[in-house]
């Protein structure tokens, strides 16, 4: 892990308690907040404002999300300096068009609630902070085999794709768990990532219903408690 005080700041605020500001001040932690601008040949500039943690990991998962790459065979070269992150491709990118997923992952209502206790239990810099969002890839066996945390949602889920492709993990037939609620781009994103199931802890918009629907994907919302919402895909829960 990244180490703490690259991405946890100590800052001195005032509390209220009870309509009342408490004096002396007191140290809080925040979350570190940083922009990283992707270059990547033939293609241009991307400009990421995330939380410095696995930040090769959110590069190649925005690239692969964005149907920029559609392996990481595609990328021959990676080169990080400080905040700049200069990507060559071994290709022209195609921006390949989204296809519909299979049904072969399937899991129980008990899973559901599993999963998203893995989850919970590993969120490290939400339980400093309370500033962050976390996504997760789950397989076929039911367990998280990547997570990450972001300030943004978005981040999360392109650091957990990413950091499969980089560690050879064959993605397709996997789910994802996410902290947030889903909406059109978190859906969009797993759909470009070729998975199956969403599981979101809050809720979900339209567009994220009907993209959900229209790639096949079971998205369910709400998850929490012993209580949840399927959207799409009910034929994956059983």
């Amino acid at each position: 892990m990244t180490k703490p005080n690259r991405i946890i700041k100590k800052i001195k605020i005032f509390r209220i308690k009870d309509n009342r500001i408490i004096s002396p001040s007191v140290i809080d932690q925040v979350v570190i907040e940083k922009e990283i601008t992707l270059v990547v040949d033939t293609i241009g500039k991307f400009s990421l404002l995330c939380t410095p943690q696995k930040i090769k990991q959110l590069a190649v998962g925005f690239l692969y999300t964005k149907g920029i790459i559609e392996d990481i065979s595609d990328i021959r070269n990676f080169l990080l300096e400080k905040d700049i992150i200069k990507v060559t491709l071994n290709k022209k990118s195609s921006l390949g068009n989204i296809k519909p997923r299979p049904k072969t992952l399937q899991i129980t209502t008990n899973d559901l609630f599993n999963i998203v206790q893995q989850l919970q239990t590993q969120q490290q810099i939400f339980a400093v902070t309370g500033g962050v969002h976390a996504a997760g890839i789950f397989d076929i066996n039911k367990k998280i085999i990547a997570l990450a945390e972001d300030v943004a949602r978005h981040n999360a889920l392109d650091k957990v794709v990413g950091e499969c492709l980089l560690n050879g993990h064959n993605i397709q037939s996997c789910g994802a768990i996410l902290s947030s609620r889903a909406t059109f781009e978190m859906v969009n994103k797993a759909a470009k990532a070729g998975l199956e199931i969403i599981i979101a802890v809050s809720a979900p918009s339209s567009l994220a219903i009907e993209t959900a629907k229209k790639y096949n994907i079971t998205l369910c919302g709400f998850v929490r408690n012993g209580n949840a919402n399927i959207y799409t895909g009910r034929n994956r829960i059983k």
